[in-house]
C-alpha cells in the first residue's frame, strides 16, 4: 500500500517557493554579463537544486509490501526496511531532517536505528504496517 506523506502548509510552500526560485535563477542566469560557461555551470547548480527541492515535495511516500517498507524522498533517499527488522513505532514531534514533510511523526525503530515518517493517512498506515507484522510493537501513544 503507498502512503503520500503528510505536509504542514507552510513547509509545502516553502519547498515550492524555493524551487522556483532555484528555476527562475537558472534561467535569468544566462541575462548577465559572465562568461557562457560560468551561466552554464550556475544554470545548472540551480536546477539540480531546484529539482531535488521539487522532487522532494512531490515525491515523498511510504510503501509497505512484499515484507519490506520502503521510504522514498525525492530522487536523494530510498530506504527500504524489512518489516522483520522493524522493533517499534511511536508517534514524535520532530524537525529533524528525514524523510517527512511534517512535525507530526511516527517514528520507525528497527535494529540499526530509526526513520521518521510522516504519513497522511497514519491510522491507516499504522493498520497496514500492524496487519502486514503483528511483532511490532506499537507504543502506547498510538490508537492502532
Amino acid at each position: 500500500m503507498r502512503f503520500q506523506s503528510g505536509k504542514e502548509k507552510w513547509v509545502g510552500v516553502l519547498l515550492w517557493g524555493a524551487s522556483l526560485v532555484c528555476y527562475v535563477l537558472a534561467v535569468t542566469i544566462f541575462f548577465t554579463n559572465l562568461n557562457l560557461i560560468v551561466q552554464i555551470l550556475l544554470a545548472v547548480v540551480f536546477a539540480v537544486f531546484g529539482i531535488i527541492t521539487h522532487s522532494a515535495v512531490i515525491g515523498t511516500v511510504y510503501i509497505i509490501d512484499r515484507g519490506n517498507l520502503r521510504i522514498k524522498s525525492g530522487i536523494l533517499i530510498r530506504k527500504t526496511i524489512p518489516l522483520s527488522r522493524i522493533v517499534k513505532v511511536r508517534p514524535v514531534v520532530s524537525w529533524e531532517a528525514s524523510a517527512a514533510l511534517s512535525h507530526k511523526r511516527l517514528r520507525i525503530y528497527d535494529h540499526t536505528g530509526y526513520w521518521d515518517v510522516s504519513p497522511e493517512r497514519a491510522d491507516e498506515f499504522i493498520r497496514q504496517l500492524k496487519e502486514a507484522a503483528p511483532y511490532i510493537h506499537l507504543d502506547s501513544d498510538i490508537r492502532s
